[in-house]
């Protein structure tokens, strides 16, 4: 994003926010409150609202749409990042989940615990059937442009690599360039990482 674009980038990563981030300065804040995960959540929801694979994992059920977008976002606030695009009056507009080299979604006893199990308990039972039978990346039928990059990329891609797990913007923001602002922070972030 250019220095006079009204969005900021806020990073929220493992335990919490590690930082606000506008542009050159850097503002530290260490405390994590439920409060900043909301709107990410509301956010995600949003714009996958209409997305029609989005319809079809939750049965077209706004409320299980929300509860695949906070087991996501729970589950990366134990083990991954999240970045949250905000306009010029800290409404979060837009937002990215990602998971750092060697973590996935749902990899760990803290995710399943945190970010999995409670998403499940609140599917009906028909839904819960379908997602342990059917919504695994796994299945060849659901998921085959995974399974084809999968098998191009090896095995151990996602592992290999960071690994964005979901991004949106809510639509009345879209085609602004805040997505592409979402990739480029975790891209800027990896260049220095690997930087001598």
């Amino acid at each position: 994003m250019s220095a006079t674009s009204p969005y900021t980038i806020r990073h929220l990563a493992k335990g919490g926010p590690v930082g606000l981030l506008f542009y050159a300065s850097i503002f530290v804040n260490t405390q994590f409150f439920t409060e900043d995960v909301e709107p990410v959540i509301s956010v995600l929801n949003e714009a996958f609202s209409q997305d029609k694979f989005s319809n079809l994992i939750s049965y077209h059920d706004n409320e299980v749409l929300g509860q695949i977008q906070r087991s996501q976002v729970v589950a990366a606030s134990i083990a991954g990042d999240i970045y949250a695009a905000e306009d010029i009056n800290k409404t979060v507009v837009g937002a990215a989940v990602w998971f750092e080299p060697g973590r996935t979604l749902f990899d760990s006893d803290d995710q399943r615990a945190s970010a999995l199990l409670p998403m499940m308990t609140k599917f009906s039972p028909q839904l819960q059937k379908w997602w342990k039978e059917e919504a695994s990346p796994s299945h060849h039928l659901l998921f085959p442009a995974y399974k084809q990059l999968a098998s191009l990329s090896g095995e151990s891609a996602m592992l290999d690599s960071w690994h964005l797990q979901s991004i949106g913007v809510i639509p009345e923001h879209q085609g602004k360039s805040i997505a592409k602002a979402l990739i480029q922070e975790v891209q800027a972030k990896v260049s220095h990482q690997s930087s001598p």
